[in-house]
């Protein structure tokens, strides 16, 4: 997984400095117990709950991951990933098995108009496009290719996060943002059987976000959340490692080289940013699902209740 960068002193630099015990009673704060810490260490090993599909990256099932009261999320029923564009004929089949209920599509406009999700293949499920952020907002988007980015590389070199450090505030707090997570909640609290899942481009920074917001409010021990985010890393770094090889990138500037890694990786000081983000202007996360996104406490018992078995 990705090091704290350095020199980055005026961020966060542990969870308990954005999520302090008293700002969240929907995640335990606690240690986990014994029963917990085991469930932990077999999602882990299983890879986050890696699907190992072929044409989807980093396809992952949150099922097994310990929860609120005991319980553990439901396998079959969450689903992160990487956009769908290029899910081969087993992984269209594999997705039918579990089955795929509903799906919901984070991209803008022009990432799904460069590659559209095989909607026609996947029948049964039903679809939903919600944009967390436009490309204006985003600011340097997943569809160009890095000869284009490489002008606009420069321009956030003097930031070692990049633009990320800037959209994912964004992410939580700006209208359209709420808006979105509003109804990817309302779509979670409608699907009582089968699978829900939620992809970008990369299936890390939006898809991390939507993750990151649906295990907070399941339950799931903070630490567990944050390494859920960051393991994206083991999937998406070595599409850096080719895209520096097939564009010749192996001499370019350290520093340009750092920033292009930027944009193929996450790191945790992007979610606790936006956890920052979220305590400032709402005081606590359980404010914040409540008065911005509906979230009230018979709202998260009965999310608990479709998504959480025993474990």
């Amino acid at each position: 997984m990705q090091p704290e960068d350095e020199g980055a002193s005026t961020e966060p630099t542990s969870l308990s400095d954005v999520f302090p015990t008293p700002s969240c009673t929907l995640a335990p704060q606690e240690a986990p117990d014994e029963k917990a810490i085991e469930q932990a260490r077999a999602f882990m090993g299983r890879g986050f709950g890696y699907l190992g599909l072929k044409g989807i990256s980093n396809a992952r099932d949150l099922g097994g991951m310990p929860a609120a009261d005991g319980r553990m999320i439901a396998p079959g029923r969450l689903l992160r990933s990487g956009l769908l564009h290029g899910a081969t004929g087993a992984d269209i089949e594999r997705l039918k098995e579990i089955p795929l209920a509903a799906v919901v599509d984070l991209r803008t406009d022009t990432e799904i108009e460069h590659e559209p999700d095989p909607t026609k293949r996947l029948e049964s499920a039903s679809w939903e496009h919600l944009s967390v952020l436009s490309s204006s907002a985003l600011g340097i988007t997943d569809d160009e290719s890095l000869r284009t980015l490489m002008p606009k590389v420069e321009e956030y070199l003097a930031s070692p996060m990049g633009p990320s450090i800037e959209f994912y505030p964004s992410m939580v707090l700006s209208k359209t943002s709420v808006a979105i997570w509003q109804r990817f909640f309302e779509i979670l609290l409608s699907t009582e059987k089968g699978a829900v899942l939620w992809h970008c481009t990369a299936g890390k920074d939006r898809t991390g976000i939507a993750g990151f917001l649906t295990e907070t409010a399941l339950g799931v021990p903070q630490d567990l959340v944050m390494e859920d985010y960051l393991a994206s890393n083991a999937h998406t770094e070595p599409l850096f490692e080719e895209a520096v090889r097939v564009n010749s990138f192996g001499h370019v500037a350290p520093k340009t080289l750092e920033m292009i890694h930027v944009l193929y990786t996450v790191s945790a000081g992007y979610l606790q940013v936006a956890i920052a983000a979220i305590l400032a202007h709402y005081g606590t996360i359980d404010a914040y699902f409540e008065d911005a996104l509906g979230l009230d406490a018979a709202k998260i018992e009965r999310l608990r209740g479709l998504y959480l078995v025993e474990a």
